[in-house]
C-alpha cells in the first residue's frame, strides 16, 4: 500500500533524486565496511604482520580484473610503466579475464585505451580470483610503504568504497585511493585520517576522472622523486597516521557509527514511505489487470495475469471485501 519501496545501497552521494524517480525511498549502508570488519578480523593477532626494514618496494598496486568498470586500470598501469614507476612498485595484471587476453581487449571507453600493450609483459602475472580482495598477504605489506588502492569503480560522482581500501586500512599500511571524488573526505567522515600534507591528495576533489588519474600518478612521481632521507621521514609520519587508521577500524565506535547512522536512516525512511500511504501503486496493479482483459495475449501473458487476479481475489476475500457487511447504528 505504501507509495514508494525502500532501497538499501552502498553508494554515498548517489543521485538520491533519480532513485526516487523510480520509486524508492533510498537508505545508506556502508556494508563493505561490515563485511571488512569480518574478513580481516584477524589481522590484529596476525604475528607476521611486521613492517620490514628496508622495504624492497614503495607502492603494492593489486590489479586482476580490468573490464568493466576497472576499465581505468589499464590506462593506470600504462602511466605507472611510462612515467617510470615500474621500479619502485611492486604490481602485476592478469594476463587473461573471463577468456579475453589483455592484448584482444579492447575497452568500451576510448580513452583508457592502450597504446603500447607490450607494457603488460613487464608486469607479473596475477592469477589469483575475485575471493582474494576478501583475504590479504602479510609479506606484501611488509615488503611496500604505500598501498595505491585500484576501486571497483572509479569514473562516477559518488563514493563507492569496498573492502580494497579497507584492507589496507586493516593491515596498518598508508595508502593512495583510485575512486570516485571525495572519497577521502567520506573516509575522514567516517572518523579516519588520511595523510596530507605530507602526500599530495589534491587528486581527491578532482570531478574529471581523467584529470584524478593523471594526478593519482603526479602524487606517485612526487613521493618517488624525494629524497632518501625525506621520503623516509615522510614515511614515517604517514605510517603512525596508518595505524591511528587502524586501530580505529577494529574500535566499537567505528562499528556503532556505522549501524547508528543506518538506524537513523532507516527510521527515518519509514517515517516519510508511512505518510505516503496512498495506495496508488496497488490500484494501479489492479487496474493493469483489468485492461490486459482487454488486450491481446500469449498465452505466458495469459497465465500470469490469472495467477495475479487469482491472488487478489483471495486478499479481498481473506479481508471481508466480497461480503455484504451492514454497518449498525453505532457506527
Amino acid at each position: 500500500m505504501h507509495n514508494s519501496i525502500i532501497l538499501v545501497h552502498g553508494d554515498y552521494n548517489t543521485n538520491t533524486a533519480n532513485l526516487m524517480s523510480y520509486g524508492y525511498t533510498p537508505v545508506f549502508l556502508w556494508s563493505h565496511a561490515l563485511l571488512a570488519l569480518d574478513w580481516f578480523r584477524f589481522v590484529p593477532h596476525d604475528l607476521l604482520l611486521t613492517p620490514m626494514q628496508g622495504k624492497t618496494k614503495k607502492f603494492l598496486i593489486y590489479c586482476r580484473d580490468w573490464t568493466g568498470t576497472r576499465e581505468y586500470r589499464l590506462k593506470f598501469q600504462e602511466l605507472v610503466a611510462k612515467t617510470g614507476l615500474l621500479d619502485s612498485s611492486q604490481t602485476s595484471i592478469s594476463k587473461t579475464v573471463d577468456s579475453i587476453h589483455i592484448k584482444d581487449y579492447t575497452p568500451s571507453n576510448p580513452t583508457y585505451n592502450v597504446i603500447d600493450r607490450t607494457i603488460f609483459n613487464q608486469l607479473n602475472d596475477n592469477a589469483y580470483t575475485s575471493g582474494a580482495s576478501a583475504t590479504y598477504v602479510a609479506s606484501d605489506f611488509n615488503n611496500t610503504d604505500i598501498s595505491i588502492v585500484l576501486e571497483t569503480v572509479f569514473d562516477v560522482d559518488f563514493v563507492h568504497l569496498t573492502e580494497k581500501t579497507l584492507r589496507a586500512i586493516a593491515c596498518g599500511h598508508p595508502f593512495i585511493v583510485v575512486a570516485g571524488p571525495g572519497s577521502l573526505t567520506f573516509l575522514r567522515k567516517y572518523g579516519f585520517k588520511t595523510f596530507s600534507p605530507y602526500i599530495n591528495e589534491d587528486y581527491d576533489q578532482e570531478p574529471d576522472a581523467i584529470t584524478r588519474l593523471a594526478k593519482v600518478i603526479d602524487t606517485m612521481c612526487e613521493l618517488d622523486n624525494l629524497p632518501v632521507d625525506q621520503y623516509n621521514k615522510i614515511i614515517s609520519k604517514i605510517t603512525r597516521i596508518a595505524k591511528f587508521n587502524q586501530k580505529h577500524f577494529f574500535s566499537k565506535k567505528f562499528f556503532n557509527q556505522i549501524v547508528d547512522q543506518y538506524q537513523v536512516d532507516m527510521q527515518n525512511a519509514l517515517t516519510q514511505i508511512k505518510s505516503q500511504t496512498t495506495g496508488k501503486n496497488f490500484l494501479m496493479y489492479v487496474r493493469e489487470g483489468k485492461i490486459q482483459k482487454k488486450l491481446p495475449m500469449g498465452k505466458k501473458a495469459r497465465e500470469i495475469r490469472k495467477s495475479k487476479l487469482s491472488v487478489l481475489r483471495k486478499i479481498r476475500r481473506q479481508n471481508g471485501l466480497y461480503r455484504n457487511i451492514k454497518p449498525n447504528a453505532e457506527q
